[in-house]
């Protein structure tokens, strides 16, 4: 486990940075994940969060300036696995025009009961393998938005 967070962190601190050569402005569905993005990016992005850290992303409710936000984006990431229900609306509203980077894509998800039903577990990130999946992601985003 020490060993794989090792290397999460050389991942995210040395790797990543180094090769983007501008600010990005992006945007995260939720805190959480911003945190990860903010890491990986570092002084090259600059990060919004739609849901804020004492928000729910089950149940956030987005207002008009979200889809400004969104539709001035370089790269906007979700989650996935079904953590913010409300997105696919608010991307559609905004005219975000660019690909929707789903930072759990190619996780190994995990099962939770919720209501007496088994469903795919939404919080991956919970898992420091997982989390190791998301920082791949978010850093493979960075540098193919820096590119464009």
């Amino acid at each position: 486990m020490k060993q794989l967070k090792t290397t999460v962190l050389a991942l995210l601190f040395a790797v990543s940075p180094s090769l983007m050569a501008k600010t990005l402005d992006t945007v995260a569905s939720f805190s959480v994940l911003a945190d990860i993005v903010q890491q990986v990016g570092g002084d090259h992005v600059k990060v919004t969060s739609l849901v804020g850290p004492d928000g729910d992303p089950h149940t956030f409710e987005p207002a008009p300036k979200d889809s400004v936000t969104l539709n001035q984006a370089d790269v906007v990431f979700v989650s996935g696995l079904g953590l913010e229900g409300w997105m696919d609306r608010l991307v559609k509203s905004s005219g975000y025009r660019r690909e929707l980077v789903v930072a759990s894509k190619g996780i190994q998800t995990r099962s939770m009961l919720e209501d007496g039903e088994t469903m795919t577990d939404p919080h991956a990130w919970n898992s420091a393998k997982n989390g190791m999946v998301y920082a791949r992601n978010v850093m493979n985003a960075l540098i193919k938005a820096d590119q464009s």
